[in-house]
């Protein structure tokens, strides 16, 4: 009788600690909400985006009629977009010197000196890339200021002219080969794009003139 009595007992204690268990573990064992990660912007975010950047670059640049100077000596007449007004620093007499300019007041600007490094080589030649390294600016009222690097507008453009649109560049490659020199150019001088250019290169842009009205451009 008394054994019966312990093993009531015994499986009251066991059913009362089961149930509060199980109670417990009902009320923590929802989980925290989950954190929703931001979402990456779509293609399309992204093209509009840049589009308005273009946009608002475009905005602070205005037409000029130009004439541009190509390596091979060959010239495209036509219109292009150019900041109003550009920023630079300059030595002289040993010192720095910051100048702004209106883009109306220079007559031209020129690349003079190219930098050359080197991209990629093989048992038989090398890719070379160069860089504009010395620049010219001269101004109508013939002052000079030469620059050790190319503004940004220079690097890359586009021109509309009586045949079209087209975009030039500044910087350029070539292939060097030790047998054979230059793969774009006559020439077996391994410095010889230092200071002479790929011949479809622009090397200089000529401020002709500003458009007199909003119309006056090619298309």
């Amino acid at each position: 009788m008394k054994l019966k009595l312990i093993k009531a007992l015994f499986f009251l204690l066991f059913y009362c600690f089961t149930v509060v268990s199980k109670a417990i573990s009902i009320g923590y064992s929802q989980e925290p909400a989950s954190v929703v990660e931001p979402k990456e912007p779509s293609v399309g975010y992204e093209e509009k985006k840049k589009k308005r950047k273009d946009q608002n670059e475009n905005e602070d640049k205005i037409q000029i009629q130009a004439k541009v100077t190509l390596g091979s000596r060959d010239e495209i007449s036509g219109f292009i977009y150019l900041p109003q007004t550009i920023a630079f620093r300059h030595y002289k007499n040993g010192l720095i010197f910051e100048k702004k300019l209106f883009i109306k007041e220079i007559e031209y600007i020129e690349v003079l000196e190219y930098s050359q490094k080197k991209i990629k080589e093989s048992p038989k030649e090398s890719l070379f890339e160069f860089e504009p390294s010395r620049v010219k600016i001269k101004l109508k009222n013939k002052k000079e200021y030469y620059l050790d690097a190319i503004f940004n507008f220079f690097r890359n453009f586009s021109i509309s002219t009586v045949d079209g649109t087209t975009n030039l560049y500044s910087y350029f490659a070539d292939t060097y080969n030790a047998q054979t020199g230059w793969k774009e150019v006559e020439s077996k001088n391994k410095n010889y794009h230092k200071k002479k250019p790929h011949p479809q290169a622009a090397v200089k842009i000529e401020i002709i003139d500003l458009p007199s009205a909003a119309g006056d451009s090619y298309k």
